[in-house]
């Protein structure tokens, strides 16, 4: 094969990876690869091998052909040295389109393991939300009683409306805040105090993929997981949830579902941590963002 040929194949080939990844950037399949902190990249790599591309002779001379011929075993001899790097090129794009892109699921858990210790620093270094969530006390939690009794007065028309001033608005906050929490909210949260009986009783409502170990009752038991991810799938660090439900062993592993229910002491693989008890678990669909970003600097 000529350099012409060789050439114009190498821009060809650069040009379709340029393409696989500016089409893995538009469409958010990228976030099953790395995270948004470092998604800038893509754009950036897409044009660069796109340029590269363009860079080459793809032209040539007219005698250059006539040329080849007449130093055919020359040429012949530096095939491999040629070839070579075009099927280094060309691999990561063949791979990319035959392999289908898949989020991290159970089977990963199980190599990696869930991440349950309070010394695991995707843990104890928290960001600007688990100031928050620490400082909810049992305090709180009886005011929020309160509230929902007064809200649900208010919907029967036996109660005047809260107004702005009212303490027990920043309670009503909390609630909602509570309910955006994700698993790696909660688990922070439980891994930043010594008291987790403050968060009994408070309500989850958190998103994950159903994941199972040999110690859980899988009839009524099972972990609402996610990944946590720093730079890319490769640092990815499974984080769980226990929810206890009497309809648990209907939702299969790697199911994506979303729970919602008070937080109750439990045991969970022999230690005592807040769990999940459910009531209302509902089938969802994978988002976009599979991974939680940690929010630490890698």
């Amino acid at each position: 094969m000529s350099k012409l040929w060789t050439d114009r194949l190498r821009a060809l080939i650069l040009i379709a990876l340029g393409a696989f990844v500016a089409y893995k950037y538009l469409t958010g399949e990228y976030h099953r690869y790395i995270s948004d902190e470092f998604a800038w990249l893509l754009p950036l790599a897409s044009v660069l091998l796109i340029v590269q591309a363009l860079s080459y002779n793809l032209i040539g001379r007219a005698d250059e052909h006539d040329h080849h011929d007449h130093d055919h075993d020359h040429a012949h001899e530096a095939g491999w040295r040629l070839a070579l790097p075009l099927m280094l090129i060309a691999f990561p794009f063949v791979i990319g389109v035959i392999v289908p892109s898949r989020s991290l699921g159970a089977g990963a858990v199980e190599t990696r393991g869930l991440t349950l210790s309070r010394d695991s620093a995707i843990l104890t270094a928290g960001n600007s939300r688990d100031a928050e969530i620490a400082s909810t006390t049992a305090d709180s939690n009886a005011a929020a009683g309160s509230l929902e009794e007064r809200l649900a007065a208010r919907l029967s028309g036996e109660a005047e409306p809260l107004e702005l001033s009212d303490p027990l608005t920043s309670t009503a906050i909390d609630v909602r805040a509570a309910l955006r929490r994700d698993v790696l909210d909660w688990s922070r949260a439980f891994a930043n105090t010594n008291d987790l009986s403050q968060f009994y009783g408070q309500t989850a409502n958190v998103l994950g993929f159903v994941y199972r170990e040999a110690w859980m009752d899988w009839d009524e038991e099972f972990y609402v997981t996610r990944f946590v991810v720093t730079c890319c799938v490769a640092d990815a660090i499974p984080l769980g949830l226990v929810v206890r439900a009497p309809d648990a062993a209907a939702y299969t592993v790697d199911t994506w579902v979303q729970v919602r229910g008070p937080f109750a002491e439990g045991m969970v693989d022999g230690e005592t941590l807040p769990v999940i008890i459910a009531e209302e678990i509902t089938l969802a669909e994978e988002p976009l963002q599979p991974y939680i970003p940690s929010g630490l600097n890698y």
